[in-house]
């Protein structure tokens, strides 16, 4: 009788100690460092495409390094602060997002001797460590459709040769501008027969008046990425803010690289890419490390081709009717 009474006792006791004991776990901890942020719509898709692909395998720490809203001045406190994330958690992985995370964090993971994956790259992977072979890398590049989309917009009036493509004054924005897979470092090319402008800046003002000069010399305004832009006040103006103001204000139709800037008060669309595939991609190279490949004999590879995503009220909104032997593969929006 007296063990029955004590066995309570001896529960209590035991649930206590399962309390305070840390439990040892053998999930792969996995770090994302984020050159943006979460509200971001190309963050927003790449998050839900990593934490879908990847998240039976591995616990994910998210850490946004928010380089599309602070100052210049503070992305090197924002990378300091990534630094010490990474030192906090020791990830075994960890997943570098867009240029600026490779850029300002990646020697620091280096150092560490931890694989990384990055995603969202523009440039030259090795552009970022000097030229160097790095052993334990491996991501996924992006490219922006800018020929297929050309193609495209050729295809439904042929009567438009000139060509506007907005993008702000970003790393990121130089890197399209100077490669030679977009304008070779100049501000205007001939392509596919087409006189295509890229226009940098970081000031709404300056964009604005771009789009209101365009009305007058320009057929077609592409979207690039509007993420960094700064009102005369030095406020940050919020990409939705700028797109909505550019589909109110232009006469001439207006198409985008991104799925993320299509659809009503937005763009017409066209062959793009989105951050949802990109994050299934890169996630699905994670587990490969997982699995005991190393990172760096894993390939480096491009985003799968993007795909035609119309939206219907854009569409509406200029007038534009889309010949059927270029939309019949189309997914149409709104």
């Amino acid at each position: 009788m007296l063990f029955y009474r004590m066995v309570p006792k001896m529960l209590c006791v035991l649930m206590l100690l399962s309390l305070s004991i840390p439990v040892q776990s053998s999930e792969t901890k996995v770090l994302v460092i984020e050159s943006y942020h979460k509200e971001f719509y190309w963050d927003a898709g790449y998050r839900a495409g990593i934490s879908q692909t990847l998240g039976n395998r591995a616990a994910i720490t998210f850490f946004e390094m928010d380089t599309k809203r602070i100052p210049k001045a503070e992305f090197i406190i924002s990378a300091n602060a990534a630094i010490a994330k990474i030192d906090e958690l020791h990830p075994d992985i960890i997943m570098l997002g867009d240029d600026n995370a490779l850029t300002l964090v990646g020697g620091a993971v280096l150092n560490r001797k931890i694989p990384f994956v990055f995603l969202g790259i523009n440039g030259n992977p090795r552009d970022y460590f000097n030229r160097k072979v790095v052993a334990n890398m491996t991501g996924i590049l992006e490219r922006p459709l800018l020929k297929r989309s050309l193609m495209f917009v050729r295809g439904i009036n042929p009567d438009w040769k000139e060509v506007l493509v907005l993008f702000d004054d970003s790393n990121t924005s130089r890197i399209y501008r100077d490669s030679d897979f977009f304008f070779s470092g100049s501000n205007k090319k001939k392509i596919l027969g087409l006189n295509v402008e890229i226009f940098l800046s970081n000031s709404y003002e300056s964009l604005q008046a771009k789009v209101q000069q365009a009305q007058t010399d320009k057929q077609v305004i592409f979207l690039g990425g509007l993420n960094a832009l700064r009102d005369k006040h030095n406020q940050y103006i919020n990409t939705d803010t700028a797109i909505s103001w550019i589909y109110q204000q232009s006469a001439i139709p207006m198409f985008s690289f991104w799925r993320g800037t299509v659809g009503k008060d937005k763009s017409i669309g066209g062959y793009v890419i989105d951050g949802f595939s990109m994050g299934v991609q890169a996630a699905k190279q994670v587990i490969d490390i997982i699995d005991e490949k190393k990172s760096g004999k894993l390939n480096i590879k491009w985003l799968s081709k993007g795909h035609l995503v119309l939206s219907t009220a854009a569409l509406k909104r200029w007038n534009i009717e889309i010949p059927k032997y270029l939309s019949s593969t189309a997914e149409y929006i709104d």
